[in-house]
């Protein structure tokens, strides 16, 4: 079922409708059987009220409530959004209820709340960077059938991310690429790769004799603050990831990680949950300033790959590289499972690559 919709029946319909109050989301129900109704009449989508003269009486007309929005489903950007794997969660009509707070009605007749980028509902399907028109023309795919084939120097000790990723790593992605593939520059988009793609664009890294599968990484995001208080101010990457397969044992788990801005030092900016095949659990810490840590900040240890160790703070360098090993504390019991959870702090924590020892 997706997240947040709103159930109706006809008969609760007719209720609300013979009521002198409604709900807004009797309000959507109607206005978009009406549009329904338009359509089928003219094959256009209304682009406002006025287009429903008609359809609905003037006082129903005049009693809808103030915020409205239409979006044609065959307009060219929802159109796009459509061939997205977004699909049919894409709204053609949305009502403002206060600051931040939205009723939307998918073309399927779906309705469900969101803040202002309905999008940030989704990110489990496409992340909200990537959910924008003029990439979505370059590229409408999910982000895993965007990763290059799998090596076959990779053995079953390569966990495969691809699968669950949301994010190529040869290329900027936390905040979406300023490039639109057609020589077009995108508002806010990030102009330059992570200064370690060069390494990584074969699909296969190493490190000190571990081999890893370096084809799709995982964005998480932190902690979502106030507008124009933080880094990130509306959901746009998932605050975890489960189910990605290991069906093996291993002693340590080496993973290749980053994050994006920083944290106090030594919180937990993500973890790994381990599911083993005898049903237990285990939770493995990335620690910021000792597993992991942002690219403008020097504090990480021997692990740092990416910028050097030692090197000066450098706020145009977006993207770090650690490499980061951790101890099983159940190695000779298999891990079936693992899921990669944020700890909702000031980082943005990402992995690239998981190999097991």
């Amino acid at each position: 079922m997706l997240a947040g919709v709103i159930w109706f029946n006809s008969s609760l319909v007719s209720k609300c409708a013979a009521s002198s109050e409604k709900p807004p989301e009797v309000m959507l129900r109607i206005l978009f059987e009406a549009c329904r109704v338009r359509v089928q009449q003219t094959g256009k989508f209304p682009s406002g009220l006025r287009d429903l003269a008609g359809v609905l009486a003037e006082n129903q007309r005049r009693n809808m409530p103030e915020g409205l929005e239409f979006h044609d489903p065959d307009a060219p950007d929802n159109r796009l959004f459509r061939a997205s794997p977004l699909g049919s969660r894409t709204p053609c009509l949305r009502l403002c209820l206060r600051q931040d707070q939205w009723l939307n009605v998918a073309y399927t007749g779906w309705i469900y709340r969101s803040k202002l980028y309905w999008q940030s509902e989704y990110v489990d399907l496409i992340p909200r960077p990537f959910a924008n028109p003029d990439l979505l023309r370059r590229d409408c795919r999910a982000i895993p059938a965007r990763a290059i084939p799998r090596s076959p120097e990779c053995g079953p000790g390569q966990i495969d991310l691809v699968p669950h990723c949301n994010a190529i790593p040869t290329g900027p992605w936390f905040y979406r690429p300023a490039d639109d593939g057609a020589g077009h520059m995108i508002t806010n988009g990030e102009k330059n790769p992570p200064g370690f793609h060069d390494r990584i664009a074969s699909g296969l890294y190493r490190d000190n004799d571990i081999l890893f599968d370096v084809r799709g990484a995982i964005q998480l995001d932190g902690l979502v603050s106030e507008t124009y208080q933080g880094i990130r101010w509306y959901r746009s990457y998932p605050t975890n990831i489960t189910g990605i397969v290991a069906a093996r044992t291993a002693s340590r788990l080496h993973l290749l990680t980053g994050a994006i801005g920083t944290a106090k030092p030594r919180a937990v900016v993500a973890f790994l949950r381990l599911h083993f095949a005898s049903g237990e659990t285990a939770l493995l810490p990335l620690r910021y300033g000792e597993e992991i840590a942002s690219a403008e900040d020097s504090c990480v240890l021997a692990n740092r790959i990416y910028p050097a160790a030692g090197a000066p703070r450098d706020r145009r360098i977006e993207y770090s590289l650690d490499h980061a090993c951790l101890q099983n504390p159940r190695p000779m019991d298999p891990i079936s499972t693992i899921d990669f959870v944020s700890g909702l702090q000031t980082s943005h924590p990402y992995i690239v690559a998981i190999t097991f020892e």
